[in-house]
Protein backbone atom coordinates (compact mmCIF):
# COMPACT_ATOMS: atom_id res chain seq x y z
CA UNK A 1 0.00 0.00 0.00
CA UNK A 2 1.49 3.88 -0.68
CA UNK A 3 1.77 6.00 1.79
CA UNK A 4 0.58 9.69 1.09
CA UNK A 5 3.64 12.24 1.67
CA UNK A 6 2.25 15.55 2.90
CA UNK A 7 4.82 17.05 2.02
CA UNK A 8 3.51 17.53 -2.25
CA UNK A 9 0.11 18.90 -0.29
CA UNK A 10 2.05 21.42 1.13
CA UNK A 11 4.20 22.38 -1.90
CA UNK A 12 1.07 22.51 -3.66
CA UNK A 13 -0.85 24.86 -1.47
CA UNK A 14 1.89 27.50 -0.96
CA UNK A 15 2.05 27.54 -5.20
CA UNK A 16 -1.85 27.68 -5.40
CA UNK A 17 -1.57 31.08 -2.75
CA UNK A 18 1.64 32.66 -4.66
CA UNK A 19 -0.40 32.65 -7.73
CA UNK A 20 -3.67 33.61 -5.87
CA UNK A 21 -1.74 37.04 -4.64
CA UNK A 22 0.01 37.37 -7.96
CA UNK A 23 -3.61 37.20 -9.91
CA UNK A 24 -5.05 39.52 -7.06
CA UNK A 25 -2.52 41.70 -7.43
CA UNK A 26 -2.01 42.26 -11.15
CA UNK A 27 -6.11 43.02 -11.16
CA UNK A 28 -6.14 45.55 -8.56
CA UNK A 29 -3.23 47.56 -11.31
CA UNK A 30 -5.61 47.12 -14.26
CA UNK A 31 -8.65 48.08 -11.98
CA UNK A 32 -6.65 51.21 -11.09
CA UNK A 33 -5.92 51.93 -14.46
CA UNK A 34 -9.12 51.73 -16.27
CA UNK A 35 -10.34 54.08 -12.90
CA UNK A 36 -7.85 56.39 -13.98
CA UNK A 37 -8.24 56.43 -17.41
CA UNK A 38 -12.07 56.93 -17.01
CA UNK A 39 -11.62 60.10 -14.96
CA UNK A 40 -8.85 61.61 -17.50
CA UNK A 41 -8.80 62.50 -21.32
CA UNK A 42 -7.04 64.23 -24.29
CA UNK A 43 -7.73 66.70 -26.18
CA UNK A 44 -5.36 68.94 -28.96
CA UNK A 45 -3.78 72.16 -28.30
CA UNK A 46 -1.73 74.50 -30.51
CA UNK A 47 2.07 73.86 -29.84
CA UNK A 48 2.60 77.58 -31.06
CA UNK A 49 1.17 80.73 -31.69
CA UNK A 50 -1.08 80.68 -34.81
CA UNK A 51 -1.69 83.22 -36.53
CA UNK A 52 -5.32 83.71 -38.15
CA UNK A 53 -5.84 81.68 -41.45
CA UNK A 54 -2.68 79.58 -40.80
CA UNK A 55 -3.40 76.04 -42.77
CA UNK A 56 -2.52 73.83 -39.67
CA UNK A 57 -0.34 70.78 -40.25
CA UNK A 58 1.02 67.82 -38.06
CA UNK A 59 3.51 69.93 -35.98
CA UNK A 60 0.78 72.74 -35.05
CA UNK A 61 -0.49 70.33 -32.52
CA UNK A 62 0.32 69.08 -29.46
CA UNK A 63 -2.08 66.23 -26.95
CA UNK A 64 -2.96 67.21 -23.60
CA UNK A 65 -4.42 65.14 -21.05
CA UNK A 66 -6.86 67.14 -19.16
CA UNK A 67 -9.56 65.40 -16.18
CA UNK A 68 -12.71 64.12 -18.17
CA UNK A 69 -15.01 66.73 -16.28
CA UNK A 70 -13.31 69.71 -17.60
CA UNK A 71 -13.75 68.72 -21.31
CA UNK A 72 -16.11 70.97 -23.40
CA UNK A 73 -18.38 70.64 -26.48
CA UNK A 74 -16.04 71.67 -29.60
CA UNK A 75 -12.71 70.34 -28.12
CA UNK A 76 -10.81 67.77 -30.81
CA UNK A 77 -9.65 64.93 -29.50
CA UNK A 78 -6.94 63.66 -32.14
CA UNK A 79 -4.47 65.59 -34.49
CA UNK A 80 -6.55 64.11 -37.20
CA UNK A 81 -9.69 66.26 -36.89
CA UNK A 82 -7.57 69.50 -37.09
CA UNK A 83 -5.01 68.47 -39.78
CA UNK A 84 -5.14 70.57 -43.63
CA UNK A 85 -7.86 72.84 -42.20
CA UNK A 86 -7.54 76.62 -41.52
CA UNK A 87 -8.37 78.78 -38.12
CA UNK A 88 -10.35 81.36 -38.10
CA UNK A 89 -8.78 83.38 -35.31
CA UNK A 90 -5.73 84.04 -33.76
CA UNK A 91 -4.47 81.03 -31.16
CA UNK A 92 -1.88 81.13 -28.19
CA UNK A 93 0.75 78.34 -27.58
CA UNK A 94 -1.65 75.93 -25.20
CA UNK A 95 -4.95 77.33 -26.44
CA UNK A 96 -7.07 74.44 -27.40
CA UNK A 97 -8.96 74.12 -30.98
CA UNK A 98 -12.69 73.56 -31.30
CA UNK A 99 -14.43 72.49 -34.27
CA UNK A 100 -15.91 76.13 -34.51
CA UNK A 101 -12.88 77.73 -35.45
CA UNK A 102 -11.58 75.68 -38.23
CA UNK A 103 -12.66 75.69 -41.83
CA UNK A 104 -12.02 73.79 -45.13
CA UNK A 105 -9.29 75.23 -46.99
CA UNK A 106 -11.65 75.33 -50.10
CA UNK A 107 -14.04 77.20 -48.11
CA UNK A 108 -12.41 79.42 -46.83
CA UNK A 109 -13.18 82.93 -48.32
CA UNK A 110 -10.29 84.67 -50.42
CA UNK A 111 -7.21 83.03 -52.02
CA UNK A 112 -4.16 84.02 -49.84
CA UNK A 113 -4.13 80.45 -48.61
CA UNK A 114 -3.09 79.38 -52.13
CA UNK A 115 -0.22 81.85 -52.79
CA UNK A 116 2.79 79.79 -51.80
CA UNK A 117 6.21 81.89 -50.54
CA UNK A 118 7.87 83.87 -53.04
CA UNK A 119 4.96 83.74 -55.58
CA UNK A 120 2.10 86.61 -56.01
CA UNK A 121 -1.24 86.85 -57.14
CA UNK A 122 -1.45 90.33 -59.60
CA UNK A 123 -5.07 91.14 -61.38
CA UNK A 124 -5.02 92.42 -64.90
CA UNK A 125 -8.15 94.01 -66.65
CA UNK A 126 -9.52 91.64 -69.48
CA UNK A 127 -11.91 92.00 -72.16
CA UNK A 128 -13.01 89.70 -74.76
CA UNK A 129 -10.09 88.73 -76.26
CA UNK A 130 -8.10 88.17 -73.26
CA UNK A 131 -10.95 85.79 -71.74
CA UNK A 132 -10.32 83.31 -74.26
CA UNK A 133 -13.73 84.02 -75.38
CA UNK A 134 -15.21 83.88 -72.27
CA UNK A 135 -13.88 80.72 -72.10
CA UNK A 136 -11.25 80.77 -69.41
CA UNK A 137 -11.52 79.11 -65.99
CA UNK A 138 -9.76 79.34 -62.69
CA UNK A 139 -7.03 76.20 -62.77
CA UNK A 140 -6.25 77.06 -66.15
CA UNK A 141 -2.69 77.77 -67.53
CA UNK A 142 -1.58 80.30 -69.80
CA UNK A 143 1.01 82.52 -71.22
CA UNK A 144 1.25 86.50 -70.52
CA UNK A 145 2.34 88.35 -73.94
CA UNK A 146 3.41 91.96 -73.67
CA UNK A 147 2.95 94.18 -76.77
CA UNK A 148 5.41 97.82 -76.01
CA UNK A 149 3.77 100.82 -78.00
CA UNK A 150 6.65 103.01 -77.37
CA UNK A 151 9.24 99.85 -78.83
CA UNK A 152 6.85 98.66 -81.57
CA UNK A 153 7.55 94.89 -80.50
CA UNK A 154 6.47 92.33 -78.12
CA UNK A 155 7.79 89.74 -76.11
CA UNK A 156 6.87 86.57 -73.48
CA UNK A 157 6.37 88.39 -69.60
CA UNK A 158 5.61 84.53 -67.91
CA UNK A 159 5.04 81.02 -69.03
CA UNK A 160 2.92 78.39 -67.69
CA UNK A 161 1.13 80.50 -64.91
CA UNK A 162 -2.13 79.27 -63.47
CA UNK A 163 -5.56 81.66 -63.35
CA UNK A 164 -6.39 81.84 -59.95
CA UNK A 165 -9.60 83.59 -60.24
CA UNK A 166 -11.83 84.79 -63.30
CA UNK A 167 -13.77 88.13 -62.18
CA UNK A 168 -14.89 86.81 -58.65
CA UNK A 169 -14.61 83.00 -59.60
CA UNK A 170 -12.55 81.04 -57.96
CA UNK A 171 -13.73 77.61 -58.80
CA UNK A 172 -15.10 75.77 -61.62
CA UNK A 173 -19.13 77.26 -61.24
CA UNK A 174 -19.32 80.50 -62.58
CA UNK A 175 -20.74 83.37 -60.06
CA UNK A 176 -24.70 83.69 -60.03
CA UNK A 177 -24.50 87.24 -59.73
CA UNK A 178 -21.66 87.86 -62.32
CA UNK A 179 -22.30 87.71 -66.10
CA UNK A 180 -19.40 89.46 -67.78
CA UNK A 181 -15.56 88.93 -65.96
CA UNK A 182 -13.57 92.36 -66.06
CA UNK A 183 -10.45 90.66 -64.61
CA UNK A 184 -8.37 88.00 -64.07
CA UNK A 185 -5.66 87.38 -60.91
CA UNK A 186 -2.74 85.07 -61.86
CA UNK A 187 0.16 83.32 -59.74
CA UNK A 188 2.87 84.88 -60.82
CA UNK A 189 6.24 84.78 -59.20
CA UNK A 190 7.54 87.62 -56.93
CA UNK A 191 9.60 89.50 -59.85
CA UNK A 192 7.28 89.17 -62.12
CA UNK A 193 4.69 91.51 -60.91
CA UNK A 194 6.52 94.70 -61.53
CA UNK A 195 6.94 93.78 -64.80
CA UNK A 196 3.42 92.92 -65.66
CA UNK A 197 2.47 95.91 -64.13
CA UNK A 198 4.53 98.48 -66.09
CA UNK A 199 3.55 96.73 -69.36
CA UNK A 200 -0.13 97.25 -68.68
CA UNK A 201 0.65 101.05 -68.19
CA UNK A 202 2.77 101.58 -71.33
CA UNK A 203 1.70 98.60 -73.40
CA UNK A 204 -0.79 95.57 -73.64
CA UNK A 205 -1.45 92.38 -72.33
CA UNK A 206 -2.10 89.47 -73.91
CA UNK A 207 -2.92 85.96 -73.10
CA UNK A 208 -2.00 82.63 -74.40
CA UNK A 209 -4.53 79.89 -73.00
CA UNK A 210 -1.96 76.64 -72.84
CA UNK A 211 -2.77 72.78 -73.13
CA UNK A 212 -4.46 70.97 -70.53
CA UNK A 213 -1.88 68.34 -68.89
CA UNK A 214 1.42 70.52 -70.40
CA UNK A 215 3.55 70.24 -73.06
CA UNK A 216 6.91 69.03 -73.38
CA UNK A 217 9.50 72.24 -73.96
CA UNK A 218 10.73 71.86 -77.80
CA UNK A 219 14.54 73.30 -78.69
CA UNK A 220 14.73 76.05 -80.82
CA UNK A 221 15.49 75.40 -84.47
CA UNK A 222 18.68 76.13 -85.56
CA UNK A 223 18.77 79.01 -88.09
CA UNK A 224 20.33 77.80 -91.91
CA UNK A 225 23.52 79.60 -92.14
CA UNK A 226 23.25 81.38 -95.97
CA UNK A 227 26.02 81.85 -98.17
CA UNK A 228 26.78 85.11 -98.59
CA UNK A 229 25.44 87.20 -102.14
CA UNK A 230 27.69 87.40 -105.03
CA UNK A 231 29.08 90.93 -105.65
CA UNK A 232 27.06 92.42 -108.78
CA UNK A 233 27.90 94.53 -111.34
CA UNK A 234 26.39 98.53 -110.81
CA UNK A 235 23.73 98.82 -113.26
CA UNK A 236 24.79 101.85 -116.00
CA UNK A 237 23.02 104.53 -115.68
CA UNK A 238 21.32 106.63 -118.66
CA UNK A 239 23.66 109.53 -120.68
CA UNK A 240 26.70 108.20 -119.08
CA UNK A 241 29.93 107.62 -120.70
CA UNK A 242 30.98 103.93 -121.58
CA UNK A 243 34.12 102.98 -119.57
CA UNK A 244 36.96 102.79 -121.91
CA UNK A 245 39.34 100.07 -120.84
CA UNK A 246 42.97 100.35 -122.09
CA UNK A 247 44.89 97.26 -122.62
CA UNK A 248 47.59 95.95 -120.38
CA UNK A 249 51.45 96.99 -121.95
CA UNK A 250 52.86 94.17 -122.89
CA UNK A 251 56.47 93.57 -120.93
CA UNK A 252 59.25 94.38 -123.17
CA UNK A 253 62.12 92.06 -122.21
CA UNK A 254 65.78 93.27 -122.53
CA UNK A 255 67.75 91.81 -125.22
CA UNK A 256 71.11 89.89 -124.30
CA UNK A 257 74.09 90.87 -125.33
CA UNK A 258 75.88 89.15 -128.40
CA UNK A 259 78.98 86.36 -127.22
CA UNK A 260 82.36 87.64 -128.84
CA UNK A 261 83.42 85.72 -131.89
CA UNK A 262 86.11 83.55 -130.84
CA UNK A 263 88.12 82.20 -134.12
CA UNK A 264 88.87 78.39 -134.32
CA UNK A 265 92.30 76.63 -134.76
CA UNK A 266 93.61 74.39 -137.58
CA UNK A 267 96.66 71.90 -136.63
CA UNK A 268 98.30 70.89 -139.63
CA UNK A 269 101.58 68.92 -138.70
CA UNK A 270 103.42 71.65 -136.98
CA UNK A 271 101.70 74.74 -138.61
CA UNK A 272 98.78 76.44 -136.88
CA UNK A 273 95.93 78.20 -138.78
CA UNK A 274 92.73 80.61 -137.42
CA UNK A 275 89.72 79.93 -139.45
CA UNK A 276 86.89 82.46 -137.99
CA UNK A 277 83.50 81.81 -138.23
Amino acid sequence: MLRFDRRFLIVAIICGAVAAITLYTYLQGVEKKVTASSHYTQIAVAARPLPIRTRIEKEDIRLVRIPRSTKEEGDLSTVEEAVGKVITTKLLAGQKLKRELLLPANKLGGITHQIPPLWRAVTISTDEVNSIAGMLVPGDRVDLLAFLREEQRSRVLAKDREVLAVGQQTGLQPSEDEKKPLSITLLVRREEAAQIALAEETGRIRIALRPFGGEPELPLPRKAIKPAPRPRSMPQQLGSPKPVFQPTPAIVMPESEPEPEVPILLIHGSKLQEVWP
